[in-house]
């Protein structure tokens, strides 16, 4: 009889965990929305960010988010933007405030810990701003020299170098405001290089031609989309609309769009 009850109280507690991994996506089309956490508008002026290819990447994954509105509910439009600070982002969407966060989020093992990440809709590229006749071609080049990095951005002093590996560490990491300051300090030679994502560097470069240009990519990481834990109806839902549109080139076609195409050294 112990056994009985014990076996019957497994299955009611499967099928409530069950019954519960539709919730977010019967909530979304009970409401007919798709709430959404995206990158902040911000300043509309381009150098007023720290990143250079903040509007490129936020209109890129604004497409994104409408053709998953459409998959979902059957028009792009049904759909709702919050903007929130960059670290409150994954937390709302472990909290229920928002469906879904699409910030060039990387699926690391403590943001795993709170959500769940949808395969991959973009791979994004260290790599190092110098001088056109830099000398820095791959991490193990950061040994004994002086390596800019933006202040409290996407890839920070420390956690940037480690996370390239390889070689001897800078002799210096320096934090800068902007890419603009990092820029005058290449060219006074006060630093050998500044470290950012490739399509950063790439845009800002063309914008701003002359004598500075950027080494092949270092590293590489996935960017995904941040799904609740235990919603496999919405993951799968996510993850068939970036397999087609990725399988269809359509997908690509929007990079290429908003600029942020990975370049053919994208893996180093």
């Amino acid at each position: 009889m112990k056994c009985l009850l014990t076996i019957l109280l497994l299955n009611t507690l499967v099928s409530a965990h069950a019954g519960a991994a539709e919730d977010v996506l019967a909530r979304i089309r009970e409401r007919d929305r798709l709430i959404v956490s995206v990158k902040n508008e911000g300043n509309p002026a381009r150098a007023a960010h720290k990143d250079p290819a903040h509007f490129n990447k936020r209109d890129f994954e604004l497409g994104l988010a409408h053709a998953i509105a459409a998959k979902l509910l059957g028009a792009p439009e049904k759909i709702e933007f919050r903007l929130m600070r960059k670290p409150d982002r994954v937390p709302a969407v472990a909290d229920g405030r928002v469906d879904i966060a699409i910030s060039m989020l990387r699926p690391g093992k403590s943001q795993r810990a709170k959500v769940e990440y949808s395969r991959p809709y973009y791979e994004t590229a260290a790599a190092v701003m110098q001088l056109t006749n830099g000398a820095i071609r791959t991490a193990a080049d950061f040994g004994g020299r002086r390596i800019g990095v933006i202040a409290r951005n996407d890839i920070g002093p420390q956690a940037a170098i480690e996370a390239l590996g390889g070689g001897r560490p800078p002799e210096k990491l320096v934090e800068f405001d902007s890419f603009d300051a990092a820029a005058e300090a290449i060219r006074d030679g006060a630093i050998d290089g500044l470290l950012s994502e490739a399509v950063n560097i790439d845009i800002y470069l063309a914008e701003h031609p002359g004598t500075l240009g950027r080494s092949r990519a270092l590293s590489h990481e996935p960017v995904a989309v941040a799904v609740p834990h235990d919603n496999p109806a919405l993951l799968a839902a996510i993850n068939e609309v970036i397999g087609e549109l990725e399988a269809s080139g359509q997908l690509l076609a929007m990079q290429r769009r908003h600029g942020i195409a990975p370049a053919a050294d994208a893996r180093p």
